[in-house]
């Protein structure tokens, strides 16, 4: 069967040096990504990806994610596959790896964690505390500025035909404490057996629009993948959706979506197709 992969690093406006970074490192870790995906399969892939992006402090998620306006780093991270459902760990404080936190959950009874408990059960799981602040998001704090929307997620299809999805993000930056963001609901990650998504920009209106759902709904009910799509990328201007958001059909088949300036993305797959924007 065909294997396919996408990732991105967030949709926003973004200055020149920015970009030239992010093209060099996302193209890096996609084709590394590609040699994890075809030896260990679709959640090994996804994990890996947001561990890199987690890392990697021009992403706000991780290290380098943003200050709330209590000056507290709260992070969110969600996963999802068909067979597991939905996973997702939010507002957890002082934790490097927040997706890995949130894959310890996937497949449990209660799959779904924010706040002090969040962060005691990365305790109880050996996580230790983590100190995400950088200086350039703690200057962004004491100007008072909304980080960029530099949230990361990453799609993945292995040959066995696993459809894999996840996304981790620092939130938007001086937001009221405990705000829960759309990455902690299957607005911001989504899976069935026929698509898998990931999405970036306000969480709010990404929460208000359902696009996600909505899209693979569309797909359930046999409407097909081309139609769909389009629907989803025109209700979610219609909605005032304002971002942007990944995904992979179940034939390998990649797709990407924004309507911000910008969106840093780019995926490949066993067809030798490539999609990329900076």
């Amino acid at each position: 069967m065909a294997w396919a992969l996408i990732l991105h690093g967030g949709a926003g406006n973004y200055e020149a040096a920015q970009l030239n970074e992010s093209q060099e490192f996302l193209t890096d870790l996609c084709q590394r990504l590609e040699k994890i995906l075809i030896q260990d399969g679709s959640r090994a892939c996804v994990l890996k990806g947001l561990q890199e992006l987690e890392d990697h402090p021009a992403y706000n998620a991780g290290t380098g994610g943003n200050l709330q306006a209590d000056g507290v780093i709260r992070l969110t991270a969600s996963l999802m596959d068909f067979q597991n459902g939905f996973a997702s760990i939010s507002n957890l404080e002082q934790t490097r790896y927040p997706s890995l936190v949130a894959d310890r959950l996937l497949g449990q009874r209660f799959p779904n964690l924010m706040g002090i408990q969040a962060t005691l059960f990365a305790r109880e799981q050996g996580f230790q505390p983590w100190q995400n602040l950088i200086p350039a998001r703690l200057e962004k704090y004491r100007q008072r500025l909304e980080g960029k929307y530099s949230t990361v997620g990453v799609c993945a299809l292995d040959e066995q035909g696993r459809l894999f999805s996840g996304t981790s993000t620092g939130g938007v930056g001086y937001e009221t404490p405990g705000r829960m963001s759309d990455v902690a609901t299957p607005c911001g990650t989504y899976v069935s057996d026929k698509i898998a998504l990931s999405a970036t920009g306000v969480g709010e209106t990404i929460i208000n629009s359902a696009i996600l759902p909505k899209l693979a709904g569309l797909l359930d009910y046999g409407i097909p993948l081309d139609q769909a799509w389009e629907f989803a990328c025109h209700e979610f201007v219609r909605l005032k959706g304002d971002g942007g958001f990944i995904g992979l059909g179940s034939s390998g088949r990649l797709l990407a979506f924004h309507n911000t300036k910008g969106m840093r993305f780019i995926g490949t797959n066993s067809f030798g197709d490539c999609l990329k924007h900076w």
